[in-house]
């Protein structure tokens, strides 16, 4: 089975749980210019109703590996053009940094929603605060143990929520 159809089928599954579903992608220079067929891809093969776009800032790896995206003006461009593809298929795309719509006492809600594991084992609920480096490395909520289990720190979780 390939990717797109290891992809739908477990789509298939989270949508028989009722679960929601949404991709979230990170662009970089060398792939802005395909965001567009990139998106127009996933609205054909995919039921996903929810996708958002993050640009790959000049920070830790990417900084160092100078993979992160430069081109702010055709991230732009892009993504208006990816914007304009998934109306077209009744999808929903964003850009954290762009949605007029919403009104909040916080940036996003990746703390009640998200928990990402860091390659040396390291939770947090923040995509961008992932190095240890980072000046709100405290965000790290705890660690996976032994068997690969998530240990949050409540002490840590609780005033940040």
């Amino acid at each position: 089975m390939d990717d797109v159809g290891k992809c739908q089928t477990l789509g298939a599954a989270r949508q028989r749980r009722g679960s929601p579903k949404g991709i979230r992608t990170s662009v970089t220079d060398l792939g802005i210019q395909r965001l567009a067929e990139g998106i127009e891809f996933l609205c054909r093969q995919t039921q996903c109703r929810t996708f958002q776009v993050e640009p790959v800032f000049a920070h830790g790896r990417a900084l160092t590996s100078g993979t992160h995206l430069g081109d702010y003006d055709a991230f732009v461009n892009a993504f208006l053009d990816a914007y304009d593809i998934a109306q077209f298929y009744g999808r929903h795309l964003y850009y954290s940094g762009a949605r007029p719509w919403v009104t909040t006492d916080r940036f996003c809600v990746a703390l009640d929603e998200a928990l990402i594991v860091s390659t040396d084992g390291r939770l947090t609920a923040c995509y961008e605060v992932f190095g240890m480096s980072h000046p709100f490395r405290a965000t790290s909520l705890g660690r996976l143990d032994s068997d690969g289990h998530p240990m949050v720190d409540e002490a840590v979780r609780a005033p940040l929520g």
